[in-house]
């Protein structure tokens, strides 16, 4: 038994202790640096909780009911390759295509939305809330250290050559999920969300979740601002296999291992959400998106072999919703869609989560529904969504409207 590892994990430990006295306030965690060994129902998993270049580990918890429970991954980019990765040595981090520290853009006091728990109208500001910080460019399925080095024959003397990104988003999530395992052991309700690369972690991610947590509770997860759109090259070069960015093969929960065998990007997500939706079958899923989510056609276009100057929009919102109705088809017990009009990026942090309304049902309503904390029939759970070519906001689509829509996601940043 290794005493170093556990006098980190006791350290740890007595630090969440006292993080939970006081109630709705956020509390910060901080996880001290090394090796952990933590248990995954029954098994023992050595896990390594760090951001992108071995900056320390943080996550966030608002105590509240014992018996209900929030798990929220937030977003930040992703980076897969040393075009991608190299993004983050600049000094403009509205260039950066992922996050590398807990230390920007990852703190849920100053936002608003689900985790605004200050806010009357917030029908889960009494449960439980984990916010989960992404520092590690994987979606939270990464658990290995990979090496990039720059293909180009002329340097970047801006950027090194070779640099190692630590991909350990799995296991800062596996640290949070041991951390809650000791604290909560008699959930009734869970809701799995996340927002942009946490809307794929959370879904990614939500077996363990349902082992580990969830074994008696009624779950649900609501994926926003992750639609799914990505590309073969993405899904082949990323994913799974040793000499691949991520080896996601070596994290997946068994119930998605099949997974291994999607070589269309575009069937990655819908492969996943099918199989979770056949294998929970009293839970609900759900996904939301802009119609014209100008951060997540950035994203695939980045994914093209060559990328253009622009994303192509159009063809990125023409996939999105022939996704989405082929998931509605498919799936038309437990899965719904919400596309809301515009070109912003995501909703679950942000004002919108109160205001946004699509034939006359509010979002929020929508998802109080999901989670059985409203049973009206008028605001029935059902698939909602603009049209599009008619009222998605395709006059917003100029300009000025999209650089408002970048400014939004980008405020954050700075």
């Amino acid at each position: 038994m290794n005493s170093k590892f556990w006098r980190y994990f006791g350290a740890a430990a007595l630090l969440a202790t006292t993080c939970v006295q006081a109630k709705d306030t956020w509390q910060e965690v901080v996880v001290a640096p090394g090796d952990y060994r933590v248990n995954v129902t029954g098994q023992a998993r050595r896990i390594h909780p760090s951001c992108a270049f071995e900056d320390g580990y943080k996550f966030y918890l608002k105590p509240g009911n014992s018996e209900k429970l929030v798990v929220y991954f937030n977003g930040g980019g992703a980076c897969w390759n040393y075009s991608t990765c190299s993004t983050a040595f600049g000094n403009d981090p509205s260039q950066a295509t992922f996050i590398p520290s807990t230390n920007l853009a990852n703190n849920p006091a100053t936002w608003d939305g689900l985790l605004a728990i200050d806010n009357p109208s917030n029908p889960y500001k009494d449960w439980t809330i984990v916010f989960l910080p992404y520092c590690t460019g994987d979606v939270f399925i990464g658990a290995k250290e990979t090496v990039y080095s720059n293909p180009q024959l002329s340097p970047n003397n801006a950027v090194p050559d070779v640099f190692t990104v630590h991909h350990r988003g799995f296991d800062n999530f596996l640290y949070v999920m041991n951390y809650l395992d000791s604290r909560y052991r008699h959930l009734d309700k869970i809701l799995v969300s996340g927002s942009s690369a946490g809307g794929y972690g959370s879904t990614l991610n939500y077996p363990w979740i349902k082992k580990i947590l969830g074994r008696n509770a009624k779950t649900s997860l609501v994926s926003d601002g992750s639609i799914g759109v990505l590309t073969d090259e993405f899904i082949q070069d990323s994913l799974f296999g040793t000499n691949t960015s991520w080896s996601i093969e070596q994290t997946l929960h068994p119930a998605l291992r099949r997974l291994s065998k999607v070589t269309e990007g575009l069937n990655f997500i819908p492969s996943a959400l099918r199989i979770l939706a056949n294998q929970y079958p009293e839970d609900r899923f759900s996904q939301y998106t802009n119609a014209y989510d100008y951060v997540q056609a950035i994203f695939w276009n980045l994914m093209q072999p060559i990328p253009q100057p622009l994303p192509d929009l159009a063809t990125w919102s023409t996939r999105m919703l022939e996704m989405t109705v082929a998931n509605q088809t498919n799936l038309p017990h437990n899965y719904r869609s919400y596309i809301d009009p515009g070109c912003d990026h995501t909703i679950l942090s942000y004002s919108e989560f109160y205001t946004s309304a699509l034939e006359g049902i509010s979002f929020l309503d929508w998802i109080k529904t999901q989670t059985g904390e409203s049973y009206s029939k008028k605001h029935r759970w059902r698939n909602l969504s603009c049209t599009l070519g008619e009222n998605c906001g395709e006059e917003t689509l100029t300009t000025d409207g999209i650089e408002a829509c970048l400014n939004r996601f980008y405020s954050r940043l700075f």
